[in-house]
C-alpha cells in the first residue's frame, strides 16, 4: 500500500474476496491487485465474479502468485491473457504490471 500511495494512487485493501466484491461494486478502480490464494474466494473465482458484475474490470487485474507452476493456474492465466507477478517480486515489477494494465485499457 505504501509504495502505491507514494505514487499518488488511492489504495483500498481488503481481507478477502467477499470484501473485494463489495468494494468493486462501489468503485470500478483503475487496477485490481489480486492474490490467487485468498481466504474464502480464490483469485480465479474472484475474477469471474467481478467480471460478471463489471465486465470492463476484467482488463484491470494484476494477479500475484507463488504457484505459477500449477497447471490449473497457468491455464487460467493463459485463457484470460493475465498480467501476472510471481512472488516475491521487486516493486519495479509492480510498476511495470501497472503500465501493462494501463496499455490494455487503451
Amino acid at each position: 500500500g505504501e509504495f502505491l500511495n507514494s505514487r499518488l494512487y488511492n489504495v483500498t485493501a481488503v481481507a478477502n474476496g467477499a470484501e473485494g466484491l463489495r468494494e468493486i461494486m462501489k468503485d470500478p478502480f483503475d487496477f485490481i491487485i489480486c492474490d490467487m490464494m485468498m481466504p474464502q474466494v480464490g483469485g480465479e473465482m474472484f475474477y469471474w465474479a467481478v467480471v460478471r458484475m463489471r465486465p470492463a474490470a476484467g482488463l484491470r487485474f494484476i494477479f500475484i502468485t507463488g504457484h505459477q507452476s500449477d497447471p490449473k493456474i497457468q491455464s487460467f492465466f493463459n485463457r484470460i491473457n493475465a498480467t501476472v507477478l510471481i512472488k516475491p517480486f521487486p516493486l519495479d515489477a509492480l510498476s511495470a504490471a501497472i503500465r501493462e494494465v494501463t496499455e490494455k485499457l487503451r
